[in-house]
Protein backbone atom coordinates (compact mmCIF):
# COMPACT_ATOMS: atom_id res chain seq x y z
CA UNK A 1 0.00 0.00 0.00
CA UNK A 2 1.35 3.03 -1.21
CA UNK A 3 1.35 6.88 0.52
CA UNK A 4 -2.30 7.25 -0.71
CA UNK A 5 -3.71 4.95 1.72
CA UNK A 6 -5.18 7.50 4.24
CA UNK A 7 -6.98 9.05 1.37
CA UNK A 8 -8.18 5.83 0.06
CA UNK A 9 -9.57 5.64 4.23
CA UNK A 10 -11.55 9.05 3.77
CA UNK A 11 -14.75 7.47 3.90
CA UNK A 12 -14.82 5.73 6.96
CA UNK A 13 -16.71 7.70 9.43
CA UNK A 14 -15.64 8.04 13.11
CA UNK A 15 -16.35 4.74 15.09
CA UNK A 16 -18.71 5.25 18.12
CA UNK A 17 -15.50 4.80 20.78
CA UNK A 18 -13.77 7.93 19.10
CA UNK A 19 -17.10 9.83 19.01
CA UNK A 20 -17.49 8.85 22.51
CA UNK A 21 -13.96 9.95 23.39
CA UNK A 22 -15.17 13.41 21.71
CA UNK A 23 -16.67 14.23 24.92
CA UNK A 24 -13.25 14.85 27.13
CA UNK A 25 -12.83 17.90 28.43
CA UNK A 26 -8.63 18.15 27.29
CA UNK A 27 -6.78 16.50 24.25
CA UNK A 28 -2.66 16.18 25.35
CA UNK A 29 -0.20 16.55 23.43
CA UNK A 30 3.64 15.73 23.46
CA UNK A 31 5.97 17.22 20.74
CA UNK A 32 9.00 16.51 19.39
CA UNK A 33 11.26 18.74 21.09
CA UNK A 34 13.59 17.99 23.11
CA UNK A 35 11.54 19.25 26.48
CA UNK A 36 9.13 17.03 25.81
CA UNK A 37 6.35 19.50 27.87
CA UNK A 38 2.63 18.29 27.49
CA UNK A 39 0.63 20.81 25.78
CA UNK A 40 -3.49 20.85 25.87
CA UNK A 41 -5.45 21.99 22.99
CA UNK A 42 -9.13 21.03 24.15
CA UNK A 43 -10.34 23.70 21.52
CA UNK A 44 -8.99 21.90 18.47
CA UNK A 45 -10.47 18.39 18.98
CA UNK A 46 -12.91 18.31 16.06
CA UNK A 47 -15.84 15.69 16.06
CA UNK A 48 -16.65 15.71 12.77
CA UNK A 49 -13.48 14.22 11.14
CA UNK A 50 -13.27 11.29 8.60
CA UNK A 51 -10.83 9.06 9.06
CA UNK A 52 -8.24 10.57 6.79
CA UNK A 53 -8.75 13.88 8.38
CA UNK A 54 -7.82 11.99 11.55
CA UNK A 55 -4.98 10.01 10.67
CA UNK A 56 -2.12 12.62 8.93
CA UNK A 57 0.11 10.36 6.65
CA UNK A 58 4.01 11.48 7.56
CA UNK A 59 5.65 8.55 5.29
CA UNK A 60 6.34 4.86 5.39
CA UNK A 61 8.67 3.44 8.19
CA UNK A 62 8.76 0.03 6.94
CA UNK A 63 7.39 -2.29 4.24
CA UNK A 64 6.87 -6.02 4.87
CA UNK A 65 5.26 -8.89 2.08
CA UNK A 66 1.70 -8.60 3.99
CA UNK A 67 1.52 -5.27 4.77
CA UNK A 68 3.53 -1.63 5.74
CA UNK A 69 4.00 0.30 8.97
CA UNK A 70 3.47 4.14 8.08
CA UNK A 71 3.61 6.84 10.70
CA UNK A 72 1.03 9.23 10.65
CA UNK A 73 -0.34 11.68 13.17
CA UNK A 74 -3.70 11.47 14.67
CA UNK A 75 -5.10 14.74 15.01
CA UNK A 76 -7.90 14.38 17.75
CA UNK A 77 -5.10 12.74 20.53
CA UNK A 78 -1.83 14.98 19.14
CA UNK A 79 0.29 12.46 18.82
CA UNK A 80 2.02 10.29 16.19
CA UNK A 81 1.57 6.49 16.01
CA UNK A 82 2.26 3.71 14.19
CA UNK A 83 -0.54 2.36 11.07
CA UNK A 84 0.25 -1.11 10.05
CA UNK A 85 -1.64 -1.32 6.77
CA UNK A 86 -2.57 -4.71 4.93
CA UNK A 87 -1.43 -4.23 1.29
CA UNK A 88 -3.99 -4.19 -1.45
CA UNK A 89 -3.18 -7.86 -2.84
CA UNK A 90 -2.62 -9.46 0.35
CA UNK A 91 -5.97 -8.04 1.54
CA UNK A 92 -8.06 -10.22 -1.01
CA UNK A 93 -6.08 -13.34 0.66
CA UNK A 94 -8.42 -15.07 3.01
CA UNK A 95 -5.34 -16.49 4.99
CA UNK A 96 -3.05 -13.05 4.93
CA UNK A 97 -6.43 -11.35 6.28
CA UNK A 98 -6.58 -13.76 9.17
CA UNK A 99 -3.12 -13.59 10.46
CA UNK A 100 -3.29 -9.36 10.40
CA UNK A 101 -6.60 -9.59 12.18
CA UNK A 102 -5.24 -12.01 14.64
CA UNK A 103 -2.42 -10.03 15.09
CA UNK A 104 -3.62 -6.82 15.87
CA UNK A 105 -6.16 -8.92 18.61
CA UNK A 106 -3.95 -10.80 20.06
CA UNK A 107 -1.55 -7.80 20.65
CA UNK A 108 -3.84 -5.75 21.24
CA UNK A 109 -4.93 -7.75 24.00
CA UNK A 110 -1.15 -8.45 25.48
CA UNK A 111 -1.86 -5.40 27.82
CA UNK A 112 2.31 -5.67 29.08
CA UNK A 113 4.81 -2.44 29.51
CA UNK A 114 7.30 -5.02 26.96
CA UNK A 115 4.04 -5.62 24.53
CA UNK A 116 3.60 -2.57 22.12
CA UNK A 117 0.09 -1.12 22.31
CA UNK A 118 -2.62 -1.35 20.32
CA UNK A 119 -5.00 1.58 19.60
CA UNK A 120 -7.39 0.67 16.77
CA UNK A 121 -8.42 -2.30 14.49
CA UNK A 122 -10.32 -1.24 11.77
CA UNK A 123 -10.66 -0.82 7.46
CA UNK A 124 -12.01 1.02 4.89
CA UNK A 125 -14.91 1.16 2.81
CA UNK A 126 -13.15 -0.99 0.14
CA UNK A 127 -12.34 -3.15 2.91
CA UNK A 128 -8.62 -2.58 3.19
CA UNK A 129 -7.25 -3.75 6.75
CA UNK A 130 -5.27 -1.70 9.04
CA UNK A 131 -4.32 -0.91 12.90
CA UNK A 132 -2.84 1.52 15.11
CA UNK A 133 -0.22 1.30 17.89
CA UNK A 134 2.47 3.05 19.70
CA UNK A 135 5.14 4.53 17.75
CA UNK A 136 8.39 3.26 18.88
CA UNK A 137 11.26 5.45 17.90
CA UNK A 138 14.99 3.40 18.93
CA UNK A 139 16.62 0.93 17.19
CA UNK A 140 16.66 -2.99 16.92
CA UNK A 141 18.30 -5.00 19.75
CA UNK A 142 20.45 -6.77 16.72
CA UNK A 143 21.70 -2.94 15.69
CA UNK A 144 21.35 -2.06 19.59
CA UNK A 145 24.15 -4.53 20.31
CA UNK A 146 26.32 -3.79 17.50
CA UNK A 147 26.07 0.06 18.08
CA UNK A 148 26.59 -0.45 21.75
CA UNK A 149 29.86 -2.64 21.23
CA UNK A 150 31.42 -0.29 19.16
CA UNK A 151 30.71 2.87 21.21
CA UNK A 152 30.79 1.31 24.64
CA UNK A 153 32.30 -2.37 24.66
CA UNK A 154 33.01 -2.50 28.36
CA UNK A 155 29.24 -1.91 29.05
CA UNK A 156 27.34 -3.66 26.28
CA UNK A 157 26.86 -7.13 27.30
CA UNK A 158 25.17 -5.54 30.70
CA UNK A 159 23.26 -3.22 28.67
CA UNK A 160 21.49 -6.00 26.55
CA UNK A 161 20.76 -8.11 29.38
CA UNK A 162 19.10 -5.62 30.88
CA UNK A 163 16.91 -5.71 27.58
CA UNK A 164 16.85 -9.63 27.43
CA UNK A 165 15.65 -9.66 30.71
CA UNK A 166 12.32 -7.60 30.22
CA UNK A 167 11.56 -9.55 26.85
CA UNK A 168 11.60 -12.14 29.26
CA UNK A 169 9.33 -10.85 31.45
CA UNK A 170 6.91 -9.73 28.06
CA UNK A 171 6.96 -13.40 27.00
CA UNK A 172 7.00 -15.29 30.29
CA UNK A 173 3.25 -12.86 30.40
CA UNK A 174 2.19 -14.05 27.14
CA UNK A 175 2.66 -17.84 27.75
CA UNK A 176 0.71 -17.52 31.10
CA UNK A 177 -2.37 -16.17 28.43
CA UNK A 178 -1.32 -18.80 26.57
CA UNK A 179 0.28 -17.23 23.59
CA UNK A 180 2.94 -18.68 21.90
CA UNK A 181 5.30 -15.91 19.53
CA UNK A 182 7.18 -18.35 17.53
CA UNK A 183 9.46 -15.39 15.88
CA UNK A 184 11.19 -14.37 18.84
CA UNK A 185 14.97 -12.50 17.42
CA UNK A 186 17.33 -9.43 17.55
CA UNK A 187 15.34 -8.00 14.74
CA UNK A 188 11.55 -8.34 16.34
CA UNK A 189 12.62 -6.47 20.11
CA UNK A 190 12.67 -3.17 19.83
CA UNK A 191 14.85 -0.78 22.42
CA UNK A 192 13.69 2.49 22.89
CA UNK A 193 15.22 5.70 22.88
CA UNK A 194 14.77 6.25 26.88
CA UNK A 195 15.43 2.32 27.44
CA UNK A 196 11.85 1.21 26.38
CA UNK A 197 11.74 -2.31 25.63
CA UNK A 198 9.29 -3.83 23.60
CA UNK A 199 8.61 -7.57 21.86
CA UNK A 200 7.13 -6.77 18.72
CA UNK A 201 5.79 -8.44 15.62
CA UNK A 202 3.10 -11.13 16.63
CA UNK A 203 1.62 -11.27 13.07
CA UNK A 204 2.31 -15.54 13.50
CA UNK A 205 1.57 -15.79 17.42
CA UNK A 206 -0.68 -18.81 17.97
CA UNK A 207 -3.03 -19.91 21.07
CA UNK A 208 -2.24 -23.04 22.76
CA UNK A 209 -5.15 -25.08 22.88
CA UNK A 210 -6.47 -26.71 26.18
CA UNK A 211 -4.15 -24.33 28.00
CA UNK A 212 -5.12 -22.36 31.28
CA UNK A 213 -3.38 -19.61 32.99
CA UNK A 214 -2.34 -21.61 36.06
CA UNK A 215 -4.07 -18.92 38.21
CA UNK A 216 -1.12 -16.45 36.51
CA UNK A 217 -4.27 -14.63 34.56
CA UNK A 218 -7.48 -15.22 32.57
CA UNK A 219 -6.71 -17.27 29.46
CA UNK A 220 -6.51 -15.30 26.29
CA UNK A 221 -10.15 -15.27 24.76
CA UNK A 222 -9.37 -16.18 21.38
CA UNK A 223 -12.09 -13.70 19.92
CA UNK A 224 -11.29 -15.57 16.13
CA UNK A 225 -11.99 -19.14 15.75
CA UNK A 226 -8.72 -19.94 14.96
CA UNK A 227 -7.34 -21.71 12.71
CA UNK A 228 -4.98 -24.77 12.70
CA UNK A 229 -1.56 -24.26 10.52
CA UNK A 230 -1.05 -27.60 8.19
CA UNK A 231 1.60 -29.79 9.35
CA UNK A 232 4.80 -29.47 7.77
CA UNK A 233 4.25 -25.51 7.81
CA UNK A 234 7.14 -23.60 8.52
CA UNK A 235 6.82 -20.41 10.41
CA UNK A 236 9.27 -18.06 11.96
CA UNK A 237 13.08 -17.62 11.41
CA UNK A 238 15.32 -19.92 10.37
CA UNK A 239 18.63 -18.27 11.68
CA UNK A 240 16.96 -18.69 15.44
CA UNK A 241 14.20 -21.25 15.49
CA UNK A 242 13.76 -24.33 17.42
CA UNK A 243 14.15 -27.84 15.81
CA UNK A 244 10.81 -28.35 15.93
CA UNK A 245 9.97 -25.50 14.35
CA UNK A 246 12.47 -25.98 11.44
CA UNK A 247 10.92 -29.80 10.49
CA UNK A 248 7.33 -28.32 10.34
CA UNK A 249 6.08 -30.11 13.64
CA UNK A 250 3.04 -27.81 14.44
CA UNK A 251 1.71 -29.88 17.09
CA UNK A 252 5.19 -29.95 19.06
CA UNK A 253 5.69 -26.21 19.20
CA UNK A 254 4.76 -25.12 22.70
CA UNK A 255 6.98 -22.75 24.90
CA UNK A 256 9.81 -24.25 25.25
CA UNK A 257 10.11 -23.03 21.01
CA UNK A 258 10.03 -20.02 22.78
CA UNK A 259 12.62 -20.25 25.02
CA UNK A 260 14.82 -22.01 22.32
CA UNK A 261 14.76 -18.92 20.66
CA UNK A 262 15.61 -16.72 23.24
CA UNK A 263 18.34 -18.67 23.96
CA UNK A 264 19.13 -17.97 20.59
CA UNK A 265 18.50 -14.28 21.37
CA UNK A 266 20.94 -14.60 24.19
CA UNK A 267 23.69 -16.41 22.33
CA UNK A 268 23.53 -13.82 19.40
CA UNK A 269 24.13 -11.18 22.23
CA UNK A 270 27.44 -13.28 23.38
CA UNK A 271 28.32 -13.66 20.38
CA UNK A 272 27.41 -10.90 17.52
CA UNK A 273 26.05 -13.61 15.10
CA UNK A 274 23.11 -15.90 14.92
CA UNK A 275 23.40 -19.69 16.08
CA UNK A 276 22.70 -20.81 12.60
CA UNK A 277 24.58 -19.77 9.24
CA UNK A 278 24.64 -20.64 5.62
CA UNK A 279 25.54 -19.60 2.32
CA UNK A 280 21.82 -20.39 1.59
CA UNK A 281 18.46 -20.52 3.88
CA UNK A 282 18.26 -23.61 2.75
CA UNK A 283 21.78 -24.45 4.05
CA UNK A 284 20.62 -22.30 7.52
CA UNK A 285 17.16 -24.61 7.62
CA UNK A 286 18.92 -28.16 7.50
CA UNK A 287 21.76 -26.56 10.38
CA UNK A 288 18.28 -25.40 12.27
CA UNK A 289 16.43 -29.33 11.66
CA UNK A 290 19.87 -30.46 12.94
CA UNK A 291 19.99 -28.11 15.87
CA UNK A 292 24.00 -27.26 14.77
CA UNK A 293 25.54 -24.42 15.73
CA UNK A 294 28.79 -23.89 17.60
CA UNK A 295 29.57 -23.30 21.58
CA UNK A 296 29.01 -20.08 22.38
CA UNK A 297 32.48 -19.84 24.04
CA UNK A 298 33.97 -21.27 20.50
CA UNK A 299 33.31 -18.35 18.40
CA UNK A 300 35.94 -16.24 17.25
CA UNK A 301 36.04 -12.88 18.93
CA UNK A 302 32.46 -14.22 20.86
CA UNK A 303 31.13 -15.31 24.16
CA UNK A 304 33.04 -13.72 27.05
CA UNK A 305 30.70 -15.69 29.81
CA UNK A 306 31.07 -19.24 30.41
CA UNK A 307 28.19 -18.92 32.77
CA UNK A 308 25.56 -16.95 30.33
CA UNK A 309 27.11 -19.80 27.85
CA UNK A 310 25.87 -22.44 29.92
CA UNK A 311 22.41 -20.69 29.86
CA UNK A 312 22.24 -20.82 26.22
CA UNK A 313 23.42 -24.46 25.96
CA UNK A 314 20.30 -25.51 28.25
CA UNK A 315 17.68 -22.87 26.77
CA UNK A 316 18.67 -24.32 23.24
CA UNK A 317 18.95 -28.35 23.99
CA UNK A 318 17.77 -30.04 20.48
CA UNK A 319 15.16 -31.81 23.29
CA UNK A 320 12.48 -29.48 24.85
CA UNK A 321 12.44 -31.99 27.70
CA UNK A 322 15.94 -30.49 28.71
CA UNK A 323 15.47 -27.05 28.08
CA UNK A 324 13.99 -24.27 30.88
CA UNK A 325 10.22 -25.55 30.95
CA UNK A 326 9.57 -21.89 31.62
CA UNK A 327 10.62 -18.42 30.67
CA UNK A 328 11.02 -17.96 34.26
CA UNK A 329 13.28 -19.98 34.92
CA UNK A 330 15.82 -18.76 31.86
CA UNK A 331 15.15 -15.29 33.52
CA UNK A 332 16.71 -16.56 36.94
CA UNK A 333 19.78 -18.05 35.57
CA UNK A 334 20.20 -15.19 33.59
CA UNK A 335 19.38 -12.63 35.74
CA UNK A 336 21.71 -14.26 38.41
CA UNK A 337 24.80 -14.18 36.52
CA UNK A 338 23.96 -10.43 35.77
CA UNK A 339 23.36 -9.66 39.53
CA UNK A 340 26.08 -11.69 40.40
CA UNK A 341 28.86 -9.93 38.26
CA UNK A 342 28.47 -6.39 37.03
CA UNK A 343 27.64 -4.86 40.24
CA UNK A 344 31.41 -5.19 41.45
CA UNK A 345 34.42 -3.22 40.44
CA UNK A 346 36.42 -3.64 37.90
CA UNK A 347 40.49 -3.74 38.60
CA UNK A 348 42.69 -4.15 35.62
CA UNK A 349 46.63 -5.61 36.20
CA UNK A 350 49.47 -4.92 33.58
CA UNK A 351 51.18 -8.31 32.36
CA UNK A 352 53.61 -10.20 34.75
CA UNK A 353 51.77 -7.69 37.81
CA UNK A 354 51.42 -10.08 41.12
CA UNK A 355 47.79 -9.69 42.11
CA UNK A 356 47.88 -12.11 45.12
CA UNK A 357 50.77 -13.43 47.17
CA UNK A 358 50.69 -16.65 49.22
CA UNK A 359 51.19 -15.79 52.28
CA UNK A 360 49.31 -12.88 53.05
CA UNK A 361 46.20 -11.71 54.09
CA UNK A 362 43.33 -11.31 52.08
CA UNK A 363 39.55 -10.00 52.47
CA UNK A 364 38.18 -10.29 48.83
CA UNK A 365 38.00 -12.47 45.99
CA UNK A 366 38.27 -11.52 42.17
CA UNK A 367 36.21 -13.04 39.33
CA UNK A 368 38.63 -12.76 35.66
CA UNK A 369 36.83 -10.61 33.56
CA UNK A 370 39.27 -10.65 30.34
CA UNK A 371 42.89 -11.77 30.20
CA UNK A 372 45.11 -14.73 31.67
CA UNK A 373 46.30 -15.89 34.97
CA UNK A 374 48.99 -18.03 36.37
CA UNK A 375 48.34 -19.91 39.71
CA UNK A 376 51.32 -20.92 41.39
CA UNK A 377 53.50 -21.11 44.87
CA UNK A 378 56.88 -20.53 45.93
CA UNK A 379 59.14 -23.26 46.87
CA UNK A 380 62.75 -22.56 48.20
CA UNK A 381 62.77 -19.59 46.28
CA UNK A 382 61.49 -21.67 43.43
CA UNK A 383 58.13 -21.04 41.15
CA UNK A 384 55.72 -24.21 41.24
CA UNK A 385 53.55 -23.83 38.33
CA UNK A 386 49.85 -24.65 39.29
CA UNK A 387 47.12 -23.77 36.91
CA UNK A 388 46.26 -20.91 34.16
CA UNK A 389 43.19 -19.55 34.65
CA UNK A 390 40.75 -17.58 32.06
CA UNK A 391 37.66 -15.63 31.53
CA UNK A 392 35.09 -16.45 34.12
CA UNK A 393 37.39 -18.16 36.65
CA UNK A 394 37.35 -16.99 40.47
CA UNK A 395 40.40 -17.37 42.43
CA UNK A 396 41.33 -15.71 46.17
CA UNK A 397 37.71 -17.19 47.82
CA UNK A 398 39.96 -19.33 50.44
CA UNK A 399 41.59 -16.69 52.42
CA UNK A 400 37.42 -15.60 52.89
CA UNK A 401 36.05 -18.75 53.76
CA UNK A 402 38.52 -19.30 56.10
CA UNK A 403 40.30 -16.38 57.66
CA UNK A 404 43.41 -17.58 57.04
CA UNK A 405 46.80 -16.86 54.76
CA UNK A 406 47.10 -16.77 51.35
CA UNK A 407 47.58 -20.42 50.26
CA UNK A 408 49.24 -19.37 46.62
CA UNK A 409 50.24 -16.59 43.98
CA UNK A 410 47.93 -15.34 40.92
CA UNK A 411 49.90 -13.46 38.73
CA UNK A 412 48.85 -11.49 35.36
CA UNK A 413 49.52 -13.16 32.59
CA UNK A 414 48.93 -10.05 29.72
CA UNK A 415 46.74 -7.70 30.59
CA UNK A 416 43.99 -8.55 32.80
CA UNK A 417 40.69 -7.21 34.18
CA UNK A 418 39.14 -8.79 37.15
CA UNK A 419 35.61 -8.35 39.32
CA UNK A 420 36.38 -7.58 42.98
CA UNK A 421 34.07 -9.41 45.25
CA UNK A 422 34.39 -7.92 48.97
CA UNK A 423 34.56 -10.55 51.61
CA UNK A 424 31.96 -9.12 53.07
CA UNK A 425 29.75 -9.73 50.61
CA UNK A 426 30.76 -13.39 50.14
CA UNK A 427 30.39 -13.44 53.99
CA UNK A 428 26.34 -12.38 53.52
CA UNK A 429 25.32 -14.38 50.38
CA UNK A 430 26.62 -17.71 51.72
CA UNK A 431 25.60 -16.92 55.19
CA UNK A 432 28.82 -17.31 56.88
CA UNK A 433 28.32 -15.61 60.23
CA UNK A 434 25.36 -18.43 60.28
CA UNK A 435 26.16 -21.59 62.30
CA UNK A 436 25.24 -22.97 58.34
CA UNK A 437 28.23 -20.94 57.70
CA UNK A 438 30.63 -22.76 60.22
CA UNK A 439 30.55 -25.65 57.71
CA UNK A 440 31.82 -23.71 54.47
CA UNK A 441 34.73 -22.54 56.80
CA UNK A 442 35.57 -25.84 58.15
CA UNK A 443 35.25 -27.17 54.70
CA UNK A 444 37.55 -24.46 53.18
CA UNK A 445 40.22 -24.48 56.16
CA UNK A 446 40.01 -28.26 55.41
CA UNK A 447 41.16 -27.78 52.05
CA UNK A 448 43.79 -25.71 52.46
CA UNK A 449 45.39 -27.86 54.77
CA UNK A 450 44.99 -30.45 52.48
CA UNK A 451 46.35 -28.11 49.94
CA UNK A 452 49.53 -27.09 52.12
CA UNK A 453 50.07 -31.17 52.38
CA UNK A 454 50.10 -31.09 48.59
CA UNK A 455 52.46 -29.11 48.19
CA UNK A 456 54.92 -30.73 50.87
CA UNK A 457 54.68 -33.72 48.97
CA UNK A 458 55.43 -31.59 44.79
CA UNK A 459 57.86 -30.35 46.70
CA UNK A 460 59.57 -33.33 47.44
CA UNK A 461 58.96 -35.10 44.49
CA UNK A 462 60.46 -31.94 42.88
CA UNK A 463 63.52 -32.04 45.07
CA UNK A 464 64.27 -35.94 44.72
CA UNK A 465 63.25 -35.64 40.82
CA UNK A 466 66.29 -32.77 41.03
CA UNK A 467 68.73 -34.58 43.11
CA UNK A 468 68.62 -37.85 41.13
CA UNK A 469 69.74 -35.41 37.88
CA UNK A 470 72.62 -33.89 39.83
CA UNK A 471 73.78 -37.76 40.53
CA UNK A 472 73.45 -38.31 37.01
CA UNK A 473 75.27 -35.26 35.80
CA UNK A 474 77.94 -36.11 38.47
CA UNK A 475 78.10 -39.88 36.92
CA UNK A 476 78.28 -38.48 33.04
CA UNK A 477 80.46 -35.48 33.24
CA UNK A 478 81.97 -35.50 36.59
CA UNK A 479 85.87 -35.68 36.44
CA UNK A 480 88.14 -37.23 39.30
CA UNK A 481 90.68 -35.29 41.38
CA UNK A 482 93.31 -36.98 43.46
CA UNK A 483 91.19 -36.87 46.19
CA UNK A 484 88.78 -39.22 44.80
CA UNK A 485 86.21 -37.28 44.77
CA UNK A 486 83.94 -36.80 41.48
CA UNK A 487 84.01 -32.98 40.77
CA UNK A 488 81.68 -30.29 38.39
CA UNK A 489 81.67 -27.01 37.74
CA UNK A 490 78.65 -25.16 39.31
CA UNK A 491 77.66 -22.75 36.08
CA UNK A 492 77.48 -26.27 34.03
CA UNK A 493 75.38 -27.97 36.54
CA UNK A 494 73.50 -24.95 37.04
CA UNK A 495 72.77 -24.96 33.38
CA UNK A 496 72.30 -28.49 32.61
CA UNK A 497 69.99 -29.47 35.68
CA UNK A 498 68.58 -25.90 36.49
CA UNK A 499 67.13 -24.48 33.54
CA UNK A 500 65.45 -27.98 32.73
CA UNK A 501 63.63 -28.03 35.96
CA UNK A 502 63.01 -24.65 35.82
CA UNK A 503 65.44 -24.21 38.99
CA UNK A 504 66.79 -21.32 40.19
CA UNK A 505 70.18 -20.83 41.46
CA UNK A 506 69.30 -20.51 45.03
CA UNK A 507 66.79 -23.85 45.13
CA UNK A 508 69.73 -26.04 43.24
CA UNK A 509 72.08 -24.74 45.88
CA UNK A 510 70.14 -25.39 48.81
CA UNK A 511 69.27 -28.99 47.51
CA UNK A 512 72.81 -29.67 46.93
CA UNK A 513 74.00 -28.10 50.20
CA UNK A 514 71.37 -30.03 52.27
CA UNK A 515 72.85 -33.69 51.11
CA UNK A 516 76.23 -34.83 53.05
CA UNK A 517 77.78 -36.43 49.95
CA UNK A 518 78.26 -33.28 48.40
CA UNK A 519 80.47 -30.56 49.37
CA UNK A 520 80.30 -26.76 47.35
CA UNK A 521 83.60 -25.05 46.51
CA UNK A 522 83.40 -20.98 46.62
CA UNK A 523 85.53 -18.17 45.64
CA UNK A 524 84.61 -14.68 47.08
CA UNK A 525 81.60 -16.04 48.36
CA UNK A 526 79.73 -17.95 45.03
CA UNK A 527 79.95 -21.39 44.08
CA UNK A 528 82.92 -22.38 41.53
CA UNK A 529 82.98 -25.91 42.00
CA UNK A 530 80.89 -28.97 43.39
CA UNK A 531 82.38 -32.22 44.24
CA UNK A 532 81.02 -35.49 45.02
CA UNK A 533 82.70 -36.75 48.02
CA UNK A 534 84.38 -40.18 47.58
Amino acid sequence: MTTDIPSRLGNLQLKDEARALAQAETILHQPDDAAGAMKVAPASFDRTLTLSERFVDLGEISRGGMASIRRVDERNLSRQVAMKVMHVDADKNEELRYRFIKEAQITGQLEHPHIVPVYELGADDQGTHFFTMKLVKGKTLKNFVHDTQQARPDDYLYEALQAFLKVCDALSFAHSRGVVHRDIKPSNIMIGDHGQVYLMDWGIAYLLRNQTAGGIGERLSDVLDQKRDLPGTLLGTYSFMAPEQAHGLIDSVDERSDIFSLGAVLYYILTLQPPYRGETSQHVLVKAQQCEFPHPEEVDDGCTSPLLAQVVMKAMAPDPADRYQSVTDLKRDAEAVLRGRWRYPVVRFADGQVILEEGRAGDEAYVIRSGRCEVYRTMDGHKMHLANLGPGAFFGETAVFTGMQRTASVRAVGEVELWVVAGRTIKQELKLETWMGGFVSAMGQRFSESSDTLTRLQEQVAHDQILKEVLMHFARHGEANPAGERVVAWPTLLETVGKPFRCGENLLRQIVESEPFFRVDREDGRPVTVALLS
